[in-house]
């Protein structure tokens, strides 16, 4: 059972949020994350910190009364990020999307993704672990597929020879459209591997008419995803490659991204 149902966020210039859990309908059933601007606060982003933190305190509670996430790991102490605003760690690359990591625990990791305009991810699945989506700035478009009953692949491909590759296997399965859908500022989505595979991409029109340079969205993925499945038709192969970040807990480390040889998009 997912702990968390639902996670409401706010529009990137929405007032800064208060958060409370809330309990659904009955004794046994799971807490919802809500996040309520406050009447009369000043203008401004939300405080990515106090979002991990509330969202690590429910977490917790839901652990405390028996569900879970299916994470086997222990839970581990949440550092700290000195960072009130979520446009300190908005940063964007030409070439590709580029992911950053707020914070991570044994429990759940917060991302923010930017978009420049053009630029997408790979159809990819998800680790079996629970996504949520929100939309800070500009607008992302959601493209959903399913395999059916497709055989997946065995035989061993050649692997793309980008960082943090670490096998690929063939054949693709083939991909069939399960929908298109537009994620605007302060919209929500939620995906797992039971719903569909999913590519995600800058809505470049929500992007003009709103004046930005790109789309920036906060992700929470629980547990953390540590492998993920790329599915590329066109090459016919699945290659399963391990996530990296730009930054981490705001931080551009060059000698970190080199060890861990991981890529910053998927």
């Amino acid at each position: 059972m997912a702990p968390l149902e639902v996670l409401n966020a706010v529009p990137a210039e929405a007032a800064a949020p208060a958060l409370k859990l809330v309990a659904a309908a009955g004794p046994a059933a799971p807490l919802t994350l809500q996040l309520d601007a406050r009447c009369g606060a000043a203008p401004e982003a939300p405080h990515l910190q106090h979002m991990f933190d509330s969202l690590a305190e429910a977490f917790a509670a839901e652990r405390a009364v028996g569900f879970t996430i299916g994470s086997h790991q222990p839970p581990q102490s949440a550092a700290r990020l000195d960072a009130a605003d979520w446009r300190a760690l908005a940063k964007f690359c030409d070439s590709h999307y580029v992911r950053h990591l707020v914070d991570e625990n044994g429990d759940f990791e917060m991302i923010l993704i930017c978009w420049k305009k053009g630029q997408a991810s790979r159809v990819h699945n998800h680790a079996q672990s629970h996504c949520w989506l929100n939309v800070l700035s500009g607008g992302v478009e959601e493209l959903r597929f399913t395999t059916g009953d497709t055989p997946v692949g065995a035989e061993p491909a050649v692997a793309p020879r980008l960082p943090g590759v670490i096998s690929a296997h063939a054949p693709c399965p083939l991909l069939t459209p399960a929908g298109v859908g537009k994620v605007g500022l302060g919209g929500t989505a939620y995906i797992n591997d039971t719903i569909a595979l999913h590519a995600v991409r800058c809505d470049d029109a929500a992007c003009d008419a709103a004046g930005e340079e790109g789309a920036v969205s906060l992700h929470v993925y629980a547990p953390p995803i540590r492998r993920v499945k790329l599915y590329e038709q066109e090459e016919n192969r699945v290659t399963v490659r391990a996530p990296g970040f730009a930054t981490i807990r705001g931080v551009v480390d060059a000698d970190l991204q080199d060890m861990s040889r991981l890529s910053s998009s998927l």
